[in-house]
């Protein structure tokens, strides 16, 4: 359904497209919103380079026009415990792909023609390389004349004429990766919501990233194709256990449906940093953590509020966890626990 959805945006925005591209045989699709520093740095808008009266350029130190930011490729990030196979950063490009020149069909945004070009992919890593600790991260395109960022992303995404539209690459058997772009629209952005790694929009109506206001938080998503290899079929959320290095014992239970870190960030209290000591992935977090707090009750121990225990120890909460977790398992298969720790320096042990 979610292909479907897809193919109708197509032929609904550039319907020419369809008639070079076998929609029918994809695998899967990668979909991504081109936005704030991820636009080309010929179309973005003037706020992302000096002007004469940055302070920077009054002191003499940066001249008029330097870009701020000197981002040149479209940075893609995706949280760790994805499988690599519905992964934004690894779906379409494995590991081995990475610091080469891939073969690319475009269909190019400016002479509505089909081309053949290369799309260099810089490093990518299967480890934390993102700008959480608990992130991949996959850069695409460059500054190569006569490639994949000459010819479609440095002629699409313009700030005044094509704000927040789309990259599509398209994984079809025994081809090279298809790729176009689409103008911003409503229904790509549903999906970014639905099958993204965060949930929601952006609220920022003014300030450094006015530019992304009223956009998904997810920019990219991985879409399943007819001939998926891949079942897309699946629930991802999360309970998991919190710590405070200055609370020495006790230990907080938790649940989420939003990326771990993104939720980790809402614990931050001034300068105390907390630890998602473990976290495991669920199919139902609500019904997950009730069970782990009847389970965490019946030990009797002093308690805060309806998540905090003084336990000493992460043993009987990891142990609660685990025991909901068999009830509630998350339908993705290969997941595993992880963690998101701060502080060098904590009072939790094992």
């Amino acid at each position: 359904m979610t292909h479907t959805r897809l193919v109708s945006a197509i032929e609904r925005l550039a319907p020419e497209i369809l008639q070079g591209l076998d929609i029918g045989e994809a695998q899967l699709s990668l979909v991504i919103q081109i936005k704030g520093s991820d636009v080309h740095p010929s179309q973005r808008h003037p706020d992302f380079f000096y002007q004469n009266d940055h302070p920077m350029v009054l002191a003499g130190k940066k001249s008029v026009g330097q870009p701020i930011n000197k981002k040149t490729q479209v940075d893609i990030t995706a949280p760790m415990h994805l499988p690599s196979g519905i992964s934004p950063t690894s779906a379409l490009f494995t590991s081995k792909s990475s610091g080469i020149h891939q073969p690319v069909r475009i269909f190019h945004p400016k002479k509505r023609a089909w081309m053949d070009t290369y799309l260099k992919i810089q490093p990518q890593v299967m480890v934390a390389n993102g700008p959480a600790p608990d992130q991949t991260r996959l850069l695409l395109g460059g500054t190569d004349p006569d490639s994949w960022s000459s010819e479609l992303w440095g002629n699409m995404g313009h700030h005044e004429d094509d704000r927040n539209a789309f990259i599509i690459i398209v994984k079809i058997p025994n081809q090279p990766p298809i790729c176009f772009s689409l103008p911003r629209d409503g229904d790509l952005e549903h999906l970014l919501m639905e099958h993204g790694s965060s949930s929601g929009r952006w609220e920022w109506p003014a300030g450094r990233f006015f530019h992304m206001d009223d956009t998904p938080r997810s920019k990219a998503a991985v879409v399943e194709g007819p001939n998926s290899e891949v079942e897309m079929d699946f629930t991802i959320e999360f309970v998991y256990i919190v710590t405070n290095p200055m609370a020495p014992g006790w230990v907080k239970i938790g649940k989420t449906t939003q990326n771990p870190s993104a939720r980790l960030g809402g614990y931050k209290n001034g300068p105390i940093d907390f630890d998602m000591n473990y976290i495991l992935p669920t199919s139902n977090c609500d019904s997950a953590e009730k069970d782990i707090i009847a389970r965490l009750d019946l030990l009797g121990v002093q308690k805060k509020g309806n998540e905090w225990y003084k336990l000493g120890s992460l043993l009987p909460a990891r142990g609660a966890l685990d025991a909901a977790v068999s009830t509630y398992p998350c339908n993705v298969p290969g997941l595993k626990p992880f963690k998101i720790i701060n502080n060098p320096v904590t009072w939790v042990f094992d």
